[in-house]
């Protein structure tokens, strides 16, 4: 389905506010955000297939724009890169020790073996248990997508919630594309 007109012309001319290597992220109406992508993970986020907590934001599908590209519409948050003084400054403690906890995780997460995604979380400290169970969950459904997830938590692409929540928008991607040095 092509997205409406409207949102193209968005895509056309509108400043990119973001940007990595197979999304941009365009600034859109009412506290809400255009991403355009080629990555197939972004789909996990618009179908509800992720776990239902706050550290992952609800997409909503809007269809392809005219070259093919996927798009969707997100709430408007706060990304780590672009916050004065850093993510450390808004996150409540707890939450600045779960993505200090989740950056030692950062890296690949094999090729598709379960044991590989169970080990890398099993880092985690016992006072995130819960988010552990939350992160194994989330790599099992990426891997309807492709058979190798890479997950990286850096400022670019996390966001904080004007409550100090840590929210995890953009860490999980396909190696295999990464490696091919497919672009946006």
């Amino acid at each position: 389905m092509m997205i409406a007109a409207d949102l193209q012309a968005l895509i056309d001319g509108g400043a990119v506010i973001g940007r990595g290597q197979f999304t941009r992220v365009y600034g859109g109406e009412r506290g809400r955000v255009v991403i355009v992508t080629i990555d197939p993970l972004k789909e996990a986020y618009a179908m509800d297939w992720l776990p239902d907590t706050p550290l992952f934001p609800r997409f909503e599908s809007e269809g392809h724009d005219r070259e093919y590209r996927s798009v969707y519409t997100a709430p408007r948050l706060d990304v780590g890169s672009k916050i004065p003084g850093g993510l450390r400054g808004v996150l409540r403690p707890r939450q600045w020790r779960l993505y200090q906890a989740l950056r030692r995780c950062t890296g690949c997460i094999g090729t598709g073996a379960q044991w590989d995604n169970a080990r890398r979380f099993d880092s985690l400290p016992a006072e995130f248990s819960r988010e552990r169970e939350y992160m194994r969950e989330a790599i099992d459904c990426m891997h309807n997508w492709c058979s190798r997830v890479g997950f990286e938590v850096s400022p670019r692409n996390v966001a904080a919630t004007a409550g100090g929540s840590l929210v995890l928008f953009d860490v999980f991607f396909d190696i295999d594309r990464a490696v091919r040095r497919e672009r946006f």
